[in-house]
């Protein structure tokens, strides 16, 4: 018996032995039809799918059916893509919902001795695909220049991504008749751990059984005011083409598989990234819908979870992220017995609900930016007063929550909470000469630029003392930098001083204007450990830009009334005493501290006359020859409330970059007109201030002929 076992060992062995060479004859094959390239085996992770029962509709994880794993290799730091390879399947790992949990890859990499930088990127959208030669932004040669920033998703679109860097490039050696990888590729792509695009943001409650329950419950929500596309990878945008290195090799994290990696408590976590949005993202301030009707699927229960974009903090003109929320009150809640007593109902078991509109704070009361895989959690813990009765009037009411960040208060150099109080001189500076240090301070009499009173109400104080830095026992004060997104810093250093002033050092100026705040916050006591007042603060935006040019056109009442944006050099042409609207166009982005801008309108050799009551004549200096001659010309002043308005009902600023004037002509010309012209005329645009380059608009007037009898 022992004789047959053994016969039947060696004849088992010998089957082994032929299907080894049988697969070795077919990755020899593969090899071939790969030159240059090896093989590699990888294990992919990706954040644990939420459970079912959830209505949000991004973010979940990739289902199994048209996922796709590429590989976009980048050189050493030289900002160009060498390779993008997709990856195969081996064992996928799935759950009962058919998402994609992880599993076994494998995929056929480049061989080369140099330094390769690897984004590994999941499910990423066909269009934004640059290996799909179909896609909106493909790679159509070997070298492509930052192709990351080019990978963008919209329209609620996920895809997954992770940073792997292989110093010694990619390498094989020869075992036994096959090529394999070297060790140190297998070992940087043997655990990958993917980071999700999106932030997720869930809304609860307390729990009725908590002690800190304050008798409501959320009931539905919806995010608002979120971004409409965002980038694959968090690109910084340096030659180095590096990520934020809190988001690579999180495998090195305790618990990164929980539902989103938990990085926002950990000092890797941040590394000082400040979010990344492309240009070209808007902000989605559309109400979701009739929760009870078409815009059902846009709510979600309370305590369930919906993911957005990244966002870094807002800006003036971007309303902030925030969340719709119906809240219902217990029947025993003073909203709810005032609910009943208003509307006349004995039944003591009626419960009210309303809907509020809460921006997204932390606790105190500073905006939240919102990072990829991060899961953020927003708690009501109290509501003082009734709501609005239906979604789409909490939408187009008042937020509740910051009042410093409110765009209502956005304008107002001093704010009060009721009990303290902050104040800042000027909220808006504007400088036309960069790289240099000044002192932001009202004046030469050393007056204060901000202060802040911790208590205006206090009976034992008829004129309350304002402080100008933080002071034991009293109040906690803090001057801090902001970046502004989609601006350059206007910024690279500054001081505050005791005396409340603050110091800035300017960055060189540029075409673009540049911008920075300097946030001044400060609140009640100063005990970081226990302090739960919530700051109360004032921003102070610096400008930098250099000298800005008028854009301007003009149009002529016996013509359709169109918009000449570019003068050629050539006189217009217009019968006499026919008005001439000449429109100024301001360029966007100008700061506060710029206006009012007061618009010096002179036509050479005095051919114009103007009759609106908003251009009032001015006597001086020609600017025309060489400047001696006494002259008469228009000036048109514009305020910043003509250029920027808050519109009460979207609580969102808009912006109004045409002002127009309209002028008669006074001089003739022959018909037909000679050329040259005798007669055409220039009129010099610029601002008395000097913060524009001047221009120069022609204009030429033709006196009709009446036919010989």
């Amino acid at each position: 018996m022992k004789v047959a076992k053994y016969i039947a060992a060696i004849v088992l062995l010998a089957g082994l032995v032929s299907c080894q060479k049988e697969y070795e004859a077919e990755v020899q094959t593969a090899q071939d039809a790969h030159p240059g390239m090896v093989e590699v085996p990888f294990t992919v992770h990706f954040p644990e799918p939420l459970p079912l029962g959830t209505k949000s509709v991004m973010g979940e994880g990739p289902a199994e059916t048209g996922f796709s794993l590429g590989f976009c290799l980048y050189g050493a730091g030289d900002g160009f893509v060498q390779n993008w390879q997709t990856a195969e399947s081996v064992t996928p790992a799935t759950n009962s919902q058919g998402l994609i949990t992880g599993g076994t890859f494998k995929v056929w990499l480049p061989l080369t001795d140099e330094k390769r930088i690897v984004h590994v990127i999941a499910d990423i959208p066909a269009d934004a695909n640059p290996g799909n030669p179909n896609a909106a932004n493909p790679i159509t040669n070997t070298y492509i220049d930052k192709t990351m920033e080019l990978l963008v998703t919209g329209n609620k679109e996920g895809a997954y991504w992770q940073e792997i860097v292989l110093e010694n490039g990619i390498r094989q050696h020869l075992n036994g008749s096959t090529y394999k990888p070297d060790n140190d590729v297998v070992e940087a792509l043997s655990d990958i751990h993917l980071v999700r695009i999106f932030a997720k943001i869930t809304v609860t409650s307390e729990n009725p059984s908590s002690e800190n329950y304050d008798g409501f419950q959320v009931k539905r929500w919806a995010l608002i005011n979120v971004p409409t596309m965002g980038y694959v990878a968090p690109y910084t945008g340096d030659a180095s083409n590096r990520f934020p290195k809190g988001y690579t090799n999180i495998k090195a994290y305790t618990g990164v598989d929980a539902l989103l990696n938990q990085l926002s408590g950990t000092e890797e976590g941040q590394d000082n990234y400040a979010g990344a949005i492309p240009p070209d993202a808007e902000i989605d301030e559309i109400f979701p819908g009739n929760p009870d009707g078409e815009g059902a699927v846009n709510y979600t229960v309370g305590g369930g979870s919906q993911y957005m974009y990244e966002r870094p903090l807002p800006t003036s003109t971007q309303k902030q992220t925030a969340v719709l929320v119906e809240v219902e009150f217990d029947a025993d809640n003073a909203v709810s017995v005032a609910y009943r007593e208003e509307n006349y109902i004995t039944d003591e078991t009626v419960k009210a609900k309303y809907w509020y509109k809460i921006e997204v704070l932390n606790a105190q009361g500073q905006y939240v930016p919102f990072y990829r895989n991060i899961a953020y959690i927003l708690k009501i813990a109290g509501l003082e007063s009734a709501g609005a009765a239906t979604a789409n009037d909490a939408f187009l009411g008042s937020y509740f929550g910051n009042i410093s960040a409110s765009l209502e208060t956005a304008s107002l150099n001093e704010l009060s909470d009721g009990t303290s109080t902050i104040h800042v001189d000027l909220m808006d500076y504007t400088f036309l000469s960069g790289e240099r240090t000044i002192t932001l301070m009202k004046d030469e009499t050393n007056a204060a630029l901000f202060w802040f009173v911790p208590d205006v109400t206090s009976p034992s104080v008829e004129s309350p003392a304002a402080y100008r830095a933080s002071t034991p026992g009293i109040c906690d004060i803090k001057v801090e930098q902001e970046d502004v997104t989609g601006y350059d810093a206007a910024v690279t250093a500054f001081t505050a001083n005791a005396d409340g002033s603050i110091e800035v050092t300017l960055a060189a100026t540029g075409t673009k204007v540049k911008k920075s705040i300097i946030r001044v916050s400060a609140r009640v006591g100063d005990d970081e450990a226990t302090n739960t007042n919530k700051y109360i603060y004032r921003d102070i935006t610096i400008n930098l830009m250099d000298k800005q040019k008028f854009e301007h056109a003009y149009t002529l009442d016996d013509v359709p009334q169109t918009d000449v944006t570019a003068f050629d050099g050539t006189p217009s042409i217009a019968s006499l005493n026919q008005p001439v609207k000449i429109n100024i166009f301001l360029p966007e982005d100008l700061g506060a501290s710029v206006f009012p801008i007061q618009v010096r309108i002179e036509a050479e050799n005095n051919t114009l006359s103007a009759t609106s009551a908003d251009l009032p004549v001015v006597t001086g200096k020609t600017v025309f020859g060489d400047g001696t001659r006494n002259t008469y010309f228009f000036v048109r002043t514009i305020e910043y409330s003509e250029y920027c308005k808050l519109n009460p009902r979207t609580k969102k600023y808009e912006y109004t970059y045409k002002f127009p004037v309209t002028f008669y002509t006074s001089k003739y010309v022959p018909n037909p007109i000679p050329d040259p012209n005798p007669n055409a005329t220039l009129i010099d645009i610029r601002d008395l201030a000097g913060n524009f380059n001047p221009m120069k608009l022609g204009l030429g007037v033709e006196v009709p002929v009446e036919p010989e009898p």
